[in-house]
């Protein structure tokens, strides 16, 4: 059984941050701090739309839709762009050092406002982040 697009997709992402390797990783479970998570693009929606991740974790990105898509993590100091990636194309991105909820969005045309948005956080259970905009319960 396969249920890791999603990973594959998210993972493409982070891989990007750490130097935009094309890599595949097969091992994608659970999405709570996982190791390797995967991030699936069809139209126009990210799956899953929330994921989390330790930090400089390894995320896949995968287009499992029908037209050209990229994903695009928005960081307080910039952003981690893929490639623009062709149906069934995929890339490893590596996440964030830093913990912390960052908004991931296709920046493709006008696929973010189509409804091609999420949340990517990064070291759901470390609270070293001196932001104040986690989403840790019970911590405001």
């Amino acid at each position: 059984m396969r249920g890791g697009a999603p990973a594959v997709a998210l993972a493409a992402v982070l891989a990007l941050a750490g130097g935009g390797e094309t890599r595949h990783t097969g091992s994608s479970s659970g999405s709570s701090g996982a190791s390797t998570a995967s991030i699936s693009e069809t139209e126009f929606k990210l799956s899953p739309a929330s994921a989390s991740v330790s930090p400089g974790s390894t995320l896949t990105v995968k287009n499992d839709g029908a037209t050209t898509h990229a994903l695009e993590i928005e960081l307080p100091s910039g952003e981690i762009k893929t490639k623009s990636l062709s149906p069934g194309q995929s890339v490893a991105v590596k996440a964030p050092d830093k913990a912390g909820s960052y908004d991931m969005y296709c920046p493709i045309d006008h696929h973010k406002q189509q409804g091609m948005t999420g949340k990517i956080t990064v070291g759901g259970s470390s609270n070293n982040s001196s932001g104040g905009g986690g989403s840790s319960p019970g911590g405001y």
